[in-house]
This record gives C-alpha cells, structure tokens and sequence, in this order.
C-alpha cells in the first residue's frame, strides 16, 4: 500500500478559474441591466410612499346615541337599530358631508352600522378621506345641522347624542 506525501494529502485548490474577458463583460452587462430594472421599478415606488397623497386626509368617524326614538323592525344587516319617530331620518341611509370653513363639501361618508344599547340605539359613521390643513370641521348627520370641530378633535372618535 502506497502511503501519500504531505503534499498528495493536501485538498484542491477551492480558488475560482479565472473568468474569461468576453464573458465579465457580459457580467457586467447583466449588472448593470439590473441596477437599472431596480431602480425604474424602485423609485416610483419609493417616491409613492413618500409622497402618498393619504398623508393628506384622515379619516373622521364617531357614533351617534339615540335615547329612546328607535326600532329594530326591518334593519338593513349591520344595523341592530335605526331612529324612529323623530329620528327616523337616522338610519343606513342617512348622509354624512363634512364641510370646511367657508361651506365647501370637502367629504362625505356613510352610516357603517348600528347597535342597541339599554335604551339607546348607538349609529356608527364613518368619513374616509378628509383633507387635513383646514382651521375647522363641520360635520353634519343627515339634516341634523353642522357641528363644528377643530382638525385635532376631528381626527379623534366623534360622540354625539340626541334625546
């Protein structure tokens, strides 16, 4: 049996093979096409989320309580209970404008749904894109009449009463 010298014993050199230079031109070619695939798909998306036009409006939503004037007869599903009586102009249907300082229709939204608490029927609203940067809020349900709200206090939860 033949016993190896140190120098047999040794592994392979692992070092790579020397890239010829037509095939680190076309190397560099692919790099260079993927920077650029990168960076036509990466920047618009970057400048999207920096510039999101979202940024510019919030969302105002609150709840309306009814004490006492509501019925659950015929409720649209989400709604456990609509304003009866008096208040029957508060229901799934009923509009929602926000308005800025001088009367302009900057938003509207909707009725979301509706809960029966005690004796009070709980109306959800919801208005999704409000534009920020205005001095007041005049929120009006239905015809019920503006009420006005500061941009701190509208971006918090809105709670209303009637009764």
């Amino acid at each position: 049996m033949h016993t190896p010298t140190p120098e047999q014993q040794q592994p392979p050199s692992t070092a790579p093979a020397a890239v010829p230079p037509k095939q680190r031109r076309h190397l560099y070619l692919w790099a260079v096409a993927a920077a650029i695939v990168t960076a036509i798909i990466a920047v618009p998306i970057g400048y999207w989320i920096l510039h999101d036009d979202g940024a510019d409006a919030f969302p105002m939503s609150g709840t309306i309580s009814l004490n006492g004037s509501s019925t659950t007869f015929g409720t649209p599903t989400g709604f456990d209970c609509v304003g009866d009586d008096g208040y029957d102009d508060l229901d799934a249907n009923s509009g929602v404008s926000v308005r800025d300082a001088s009367g302009t229709l900057i938003a509207k939204g909707a009725m979301t749904g509706s809960s029966k608490a005690g004796g009070y029927c709980v109306l959800s609203f919801l208005v999704p894109d409000v534009p920020t940067g205005n001095n007041y809020y005049l929120l009006e349900l239905s015809h019920r009449g503006e009420l006005s709200f500061t941009e701190d206090e509208a971006q918090e939860p809105i709670s209303l009463s009637l009764g």
